[in-house]
């Protein structure tokens, strides 16, 4: 027994140092290979060595070669130690212990594996083998122009959304600082408000999952991020100063990616990068016509023979222009009088000279670490036309604030007047603002506010039935301002809130108390205010808790009364995107839900056109007013629906779902086959 595991323990030992042997003669080399032959597929020259010693590139070379003289170390060990081994096999050894031993192949393969990463960030995504041989595999190198620009100091892991961006459903991916960006996130929600399941109403409180607010904008300092790499922020300066041809199945994607991230970055500003583009190529990639864009920082031209010129001329007050291919590139060359400086190509064609990205269609670059924006042709469509439509913000900069004289400091408390008889206050957000005071006898006279930001704060507490911090106004109403320059335009707000408001009731209707920790909690005052979202809400909880279905149908047709349109609708201000789709999504499931119980054909249209109205891209809202004009015999109203959601998915260079598509032509052909008494019609197949 005992001679039979002393066997399996000396076959255990013989296994385990063969392995190790052939990890650390055969593994750790061709690891070392491989490195080997990235770093020298683009090395730094004798001036960077000199210059530069402590450069990415020039580390990576001296480790790498100190690993090699590492391993050769352990060969020759192993090799003089197997021939002291034959030569003397008695005599008794000094050397490490056998776990250290051992686990020396662990540790140097998980060098070689940090080192291979250093070397990716040092010299940007390898391309995968596109097929290019000789002189054009040569430049297939990012490299062509240095080093990615990371924002070091700015990690994107970690921030809720993924390795720093957010998936946008079947649209494709966006960093977290493009999701940001006004245009795209409007577009996120108008997705969110288009993909949203009617249901029947639960209630005033929503935890919808996809009802989470979008990320904060991460501080890029201006930078224009494109991607992350390496938990870090891609930025555009990543790309190679001459260009970049990005290949693969991801390739026209993320070329829409990159000139959406591009654009939105930049809308409204005077400064930042500019994109070049012939309207042929505009056509293709997104599926609209160059006339009348209107995208700032979009130059669309008639032909590719003009790009060079438009570019340049561009560039020469220092922006960075980019010149965007979905085809092949300039025909005839770049004129050798063309000054390149600042000009650079992106293209999804064959373009040669340029350093070639394989991207695949979730938009990385050969290898997971590296990540860039892509987007389909009717994301990218809607997106550029959200970028046309951009307006100022409805809140004004801090140089349009009134002045506040020293009698009129904003920290005090407005004095009610005197002998004034209490009047109440009517705050009416679900459609377009009003706000009105009532007098005893009925009458209503409007409220007017001189500054939009103090309307935007009460907008917020009406919002916020149970009040807001200093703190929180501040942040929803400037998000990218430091508190300390937000905090004297927010004193100032409401103060002139207070006043405009005190004087149109005769009491001071918005209560300040204080926090723990300093700064003060806003509050309307229920009692001289009254809030048609507050009784929208109110009315939603009874309903849920009404004893009958003839009481909770009772108690929803009064809040569906109150429906004139989306909230707040005509303001603008990123802080209402999650009330107003909250808001929406109540209305929407209120008038569905009125609408399936209602017996007359002709109510229950004119609901479920009033929630087409609230999501007029909403599929499943579509799907209903489809099925009741067939059920009330409507065929006309049918055809008549569906063409109106064809023309505007067309607009956007989209399809209506295949569901949609297909209760169409089920309800046609039913429709037909009882007026003619025939069969329905074959239809070719999709």
């Amino acid at each position: 027994m005992k001679g039979g595991i002393w066997l399996v323990r000396q076959l255990a030992r013989v296994v385990v140092g063969g392995v190790v042997f052939v990890a650390v003669l055969a593994g750790m080399p061709w690891l070392l290979l491989a490195l080997t032959r990235r770093v020298l597929a683009d090395p730094p020259d004798v001036a960077t060595l000199v210059n530069e010693p402590l450069s990415g590139a020039t580390l990576v070379l001296f480790v790498v070669a100190g690993a090699w003289v590492f391993w050769g170390w352990l060969l020759v060990g192993a090799v003089l130690e197997a021939v002291d081994r034959v030569r003397r096999p008695d005599h008794r050894r000094l050397r490490p212990p056998a776990p250290l031993y051992a686990s020396v192949s662990a540790v140097v393969g998980t060098v070689a594996l940090i080192l291979d990463g250093i070397a990716q960030a040092a010299a940007g995504p390898h391309p995968a083998d596109d097929g290019a041989t000789g002189a054009a595999a040569a430049v297939a190198s990012p490299r062509t122009s240095g080093m990615l620009a990371l924002h070091a100091e700015t990690p994107a892991a970690g921030l809720g959304t993924g390795v720093g961006g957010m998936d946008v459903g079947d649209a494709g991916w966006l960093p977290l600082p493009a999701v940001a960006a006004g245009a795209v996130s409007a577009w996120i929600w108008a997705q969110r408000r288009r993909q949203y399941q009617p249901q029947p109403p639960r209630g005033a409180h929503r935890d919808d999952p996809d009802l989470a607010p979008l990320p904060a904008r991460p501080d890029a300092d201006g930078r224009v991020t494109i991607g992350v790499a390496d938990g870090r922020w891609l930025d555009l300066a990543g790309l190679p100063a001459g260009g970049v041809r990005l290949t693969g199945p991801g390739g026209l994607s993320a070329l829409r990616g990159l000139l959406v991230t591009v654009l939105a970055a930049t809308a409204g500003l005077d400064s930042g990068p500019v994109a070049v583009i012939t309207a042929e190529d505009l056509r293709s990639l997104v599926g609209i016509d160059g006339d009348g864009v209107g995208v700032g920082g979009l130059h669309v031209i008639e032909s590719s023979d003009a790009a060079p010129g438009v570019a340049a001329a561009l560039a020469t007050g220092g922006r960075r222009v980019l010149i965007v291919r979905s085809r092949a590139g300039h025909p005839g060359g770049w004129p050798d009088d063309v000054d390149r400086t600042g000009l650079t190509v992106i293209s999804a064609g064959a373009e040669p000279s340029l350093p070639s990205w394989h991207v695949s269609t979730d938009g990385r670059v050969g290898r997971p670490a590296v990540r860039l924006a892509v987007l389909n042709a009717a994301a990218a469509a809607v997106v550029l036309a959200g970028l046309r439509r951009v307006a100022p913000q409805a809140v004004p900069p801090p140089d349009e604030a009134p002045p506040v004289t020293a009698t009129e400091d904003p920290r005090q408390p407005v004095a009610a007047v005197a002998g004034a008889a209490p009047r109440r206050l009517r705050v009416t957000i679900l459609g377009p603002v009003c706000v009105e005071s009532i007098n005893v006898d009925g009458a209503r006279t409007p409220v007017p506010l001189r500054r939009s930001a103090s309307l935007h704060v009460l907008l917020l507490l009406a919002v916020h039935r149970g009040g807001a911090t200093s703190g929180d106004l501040a942040a929803a109403l400037w998000p990218d301002e430091p508190a300390h320059l937000t905090a004297r335009r927010l004193a100032t707000s409401l103060w002139e809130l207070r006043r405009s408001l005190q004087q149109a009731t005769g009491a001071d209707v918005v209560h300040r108390d204080p926090v723990l920790g300093g700064g003060s909690r806003h509050q309307l005052d229920p009692a001289h205010v009254e809030v048609d979202l507050w009784r929208l809400h109110d009315l939603l909880d009874a309903a849920g808790s009404a004893a009958t279905q003839t009481e909770r149908r009772t108690l929803l047709r009064q809040a569906a009364d109150l429906e004139h349109g989306e909230l707040a609708e005509g303001l603008t201000g990123e802080w209402l995107a999650r009330p107003r789709e909250a808001t929406a999504r109540h209305c929407i499931d209120v008038l569905t839900y009125l609408a399936d119980a209602e017996p007359d054909h002709g109510i229950a249209l004119t609901l479920l056109h009033r929630a087409a109205r609230l999501a007029p891209d909403n599929e499943a809202v579509q799907r209903a007013v489809l099925r009741r004009h067939a059920t009330a015999g409507d065929l006309d109203g049918v055809r008549r629906v569906y063409n109106a959601l064809r023309d505007r998915c067309a607009a956007r260079s989209d399809l209506p779902e295949p569901a949609t598509v297909q209760l169409y032509e089920d309800l046609t052909d039913t429709a037909v086959t009882a007026s003619t008494g025939a069969g329905a019609p074959e239809r070719t197949p999709r």
